[in-house]
């Protein structure tokens, strides 16, 4: 965890998107952004996998996550371990897509209003409501 442009930024890689309990805990340490860089793989549904994951860290935790995708290199042959498939997003607390480059290379501005946060989780109360009696609490998040 560090602070990034005055904003509490969690730090994750690649594969630590599939797993939400790194999110979770960056979330109730504090984090009100989580950045992402990957190089994720190509292959069957894997574009729709990091979309879908990427939205659904942001939605469950009600944060901002900063997903930034290797392109693809367009001189490789497609293979199975071909690297990148791209698709630098900025989502927000609510799991709309607020930035996505797609699957080629660019770059692009795109705001990270804080205060969203606080109106999701009025609305959206779920680390609030988390039953840590049921799942025990957050791992505790070191600062950067």
């Amino acid at each position: 965890m560090c602070t990034l442009a005055g904003v509490r930024t969690g730090l994750e890689i690649c594969y630590d998107v599939r797993f939400g309990e790194l999110s979770r805990a960056l979330a109730a340490g504090g984090a009100e952004l989580i950045v992402l860089p990957a190089a994720w793989a190509a292959g069957l549904f894997k574009e729709d996998h990091w979309v879908t994951l990427v939205r659904a860290r942001a939605i469950e935790n009600t944060v901002w996550v900063a997903a930034v995708g290797q392109v693809p290199d367009p001189d490789e042959r497609p293979t199975r371990a071909a690297t990148g498939v791209g698709r630098s997003m900025l989502v927000d607390p609510l799991g709309v897509v607020r930035a996505d480059l797609g699957p080629s290379a660019g770059i692009t501005v795109a705001e990270v209003d804080t205060s969203l946060i606080a109106t999701v989780r009025a609305t959206l109360p779920s680390l609030a409501n988390r039953r840590d009696d049921v799942f025990g609490p957050p791992a505790p998040v070191r600062e950067a």
